[in-house]
């Protein structure tokens, strides 16, 4: 049993085994879950752009192996390698993930990496609090969910023959608060039922920039510097060059919204001081410091 997916159910149990009475409870009182909330919102829209992206190119490639087997993808029947139009879609698959990773040696990685870096550490977080709203129970919901894709997975089904027992409780808790699993939603509703639960405070997408551009600079600094100073072709020294430059405008841009970006929530303000923990640039801590100090007694009142 995926870990993941145990710590999912046992913090879902308790929040259904758990009556919730929001007219008793004040809002204050999941206001850390609310915050993780809405950076998993803000992860849920890259997620689904992602998503919508990679489907995209699934749709390309299983035109490309209708052109040579003749077979539509809806009409291919079960997985079996035994068959011709299985194995050479596994075939055409291969070469196609090859050029992939060719392209992505060049350019900045897997763009899933990043996404399933930050939802490893969001989710635990998230499932580590307890809810005490209803919109709490949602956020965990919807995080479980997302971290454990995988169980609505078609192919995955369709091969074992049932629903895993996790999928079926996520789901009920799911219903229990009123969404819509995110894997089970379509691409068209996607966009439109991603939301914040509490209300939108731009200092989180600016934290978020700013983590993602740092996070792209430093994985990639040093390969685009070898290139840059040391690859034979000048084209290729001159591409790495400009991917370093527009890497560290990234980071600069980024800062300068750390450090300009009022945070309009107590709860952004709290994720600005804790990110800032996070920072090593002595200079943007410093912005940051400045920033809140401004924010602060707005907020207050």
């Amino acid at each position: 049993m995926n870990s993941i997916v145990s710590a999912t159910s046992l913090m879902a149990a308790a929040a259904v085994a758990s009556p919730i009475h929001a007219s008793s409870i004040g809002s204050d009182e999941n206001a850390e879950l609310m915050q993780l909330g809405q950076q998993l919102d803000l992860l849920t829209r890259q997620w689904v752009a992602q998503r919508k992206s990679e489907r995209q190119k699934m749709d390309v490639f299983d035109r490309e192996v209708e052109l040579v087997t003749g077979i539509k993808f809806k009409d291919a029947g079960p997985l079996d390698y035994q068959s011709e139009y299985w194995k050479t879609r596994r075939a055409l698959s291969d070469k196609r993930a090859k050029r992939a990773n060719e392209t992505r040696d060049q350019e900045d990685g897997d763009p899933w990496v990043p996404l399933d870096d930050r939802l490893s550490q969001l989710v635990p977080g998230i499932l580590a609090q307890k809810a005490r709203t209803m919109s709490g129970v949602a956020i965990q919901a919807r995080a479980a969910a997302i971290a454990c894709q995988e169980l609505w997975d078609s192919d995955l089904i369709e091969n074992e023959g049932s629903l895993d027992v996790e999928r079926i409780f996520i789901e009920a808790v799911c219903r229990y608060a009123g969404i819509t699993p995110l894997p089970l939603e379509t691409d068209a509703s996607l966009t439109a039922t991603v939301h914040a639960v509490v209300e939108a405070d731009p200092i989180f997408a600016a934290i978020e920039d700013h983590r993602r551009a740092w996070a792209n600079a430093s994985a990639n600094t040093s390969r685009l510097d070898e290139i840059a100073r040391r690859h034979a072709g000048a084209a290729q020294r001159a591409a790495a060059a400009q991917k370093l430059a527009d890497l560290h405008d990234a980071v600069n841009e980024g800062e300068d919204q750390l450090g300009n970006v009022v945070p309009t929530t107590m709860a952004g303000a709290s994720a600005l001081i804790t990110y800032a923990a996070t920072c090593e640039n002595s200079e943007l801590i410093v912005e940051i410091m400045s920033n809140l100090a401004k924010a602060l007694p707005t907020i207050a009142t």
